[in-house]
């Protein structure tokens, strides 16, 4: 499971960047957890920053030591974050009933199982599984656009950070003999911080701090 341009062996830490990198996640998932708290947040919405939490712990023991169980430690609290999202999002923010709340569930299903695989280009470096993520956001920012929504600016200041982090994900693997530790340390980076902003606007928090 050699994904990334850091990685140069199979021995335990041999992604010293990309693995620390992932504390980000951990500041962003306690300043979370303040932040709700400072506004007395239905307990609902501390599954987010719960999952941040663990994202960065999937993230940092796969880039520990990359193998399938840190593999799924990595991948699932991305899925379940997603899905939170999707439906704190429909609920909360764009306040749809909950068939179609469903429907859009079973559309991030559709893009994920069937047309994610069909993305599979090397180039990609395997960013082709955030596509149902980055649909979704694209489709939420646009909403939120024609709503006039207080909060498309948020939100369409987590659409630039996602795209330039996917692009950092992306170009990893291929600047290694440019940059020998590569860019995914930056998608950590970027990515923890998308992912408040995703928080805050699905939990309705206009202020960072």
């Amino acid at each position: 499971m050699d994904f990334y341009c850091e990685r140069i062996n199979e021995q335990v830490f041999n992604e010293p960047v990309n693995a620390i990198s992932n504390i980000f996640f951990i500041i962003v998932s306690l300043s979370l957890i303040k932040l709700l708290r400072k506004n007395q947040s239905n307990k609902i919405y501390y599954l987010q920053p719960i999952l941040i939490f663990f994202i960065g712990i999937g993230s940092f023991l796969f880039h520990l030591m990359p193998n399938l169980i840190t593999l799924y430690s990595d991948i699932i609290p991305i899925f379940l974050f997603s899905l939170s999202f999707i439906f704190l999002f429909n609920r909360d923010v764009i306040c749809i009933n909950y068939i179609n709340n469903i429907l859009l569930f079973l559309l991030f299903f559709i893009l994920l199982l069937f047309a994610t695989p069909k993305l599979n280009y090397e180039i990609l470096n395997g960013s082709e599984f955030y596509f149902a993520n980055y649909f979704f956001l694209t489709l939420y920012t646009i909403w939120l656009y024609i709503k006039k929504s207080e909060f498309f600016q948020l939100l369409f200041l987590g659409f630039i950070f996602f795209n330039l982090s996917i692009f950092l994900r992306t170009i990893d693997n291929h600047i290694c003999n440019h940059f020998s530790i590569g860019t995914h340390f930056l998608w950590h980076f970027l990515n923890a911080y998308l992912l408040k902003i995703l928080t805050m606007v699905s939990c309705k928090i206009k202020q960072p701090y």
